[in-house]
């Protein structure tokens, strides 16, 4: 079962570290330009995603004190401090994005040396893992091409035989026939 599994599941593994090759590759080859700004598009994009779930999960969060702070008849001091705290969530966050931008070629040019280092390793594993495979594959083909021969021969020398002996049979027949002049 695990092998049979395994076989088929390692062309699926092997295509995902072909496609992912070649999507490592595309971006590799792109121009600096435009590798610059798809890591700003990205960067954005991240951003802008954290502060809508930091909003949303705040509103949230705003929603159920309120309902909480009325039904147990709380006063509105404690919420304006939850208030304020959202606030400063969300300063630090503005902050965060500030120096994101002032320190953005630091930032970028790490982004595309850890970028690099990862398609080298992944490139490489994926070279092992079809290099394994193409050796795992070659030594199975071998070792079953041996033992076909091996079980071919020894059939055909089977038969071979059991012919031969077939035709001293009949041969010896013939001579006992002969000799006897029937």
């Amino acid at each position: 079962m695990r092998i049979e599994l395994g076989n088929n599941l390692i062309p699926v593994k092997l295509a995902l570290v072909k496609a992912l090759s070649a999507v490592l590759n595309w971006f590799n080859k792109l121009n600096p330009t435009v590798k610059k700004w798809i890591t700003y598009i990205l960067a954005a994009t991240a951003v802008a995603m954290i502060l809508v779930g930091v909003i949303i999960a705040m509103a949230g969060a705003f929603l159920i004190l309120t309902a909480a702070a009325a039904a147990f008849e709380i006063g509105a001091a404690p919420l304006l401090g939850i208030i304020a705290l959202i606030i400063l969530a969300i300063i630090a966050i503005a902050a965060a994005v500030f120096f994101v931008i002032k320190y953005w070629k630091q930032i970028s040019s790490f982004a595309v040396r850890i970028w690099n280092d990862v398609y080298k390793a992944v490139a490489h594993a994926a070279s092992n893992v079809v290099h394994a495979w193409d050796n795992a594959y070659h030594a199975v083909k071998s070792t079953w091409d041996a033992i076909y021969k091996a079980i071919s021969t020894a059939v055909n020398e089977v038969v071979m035989a059991i012919a031969h002996a077939w035709q001293n049979v009949v041969h010896s027949f013939d001579n006992v026939l002969h000799a006897l002049d029937i």
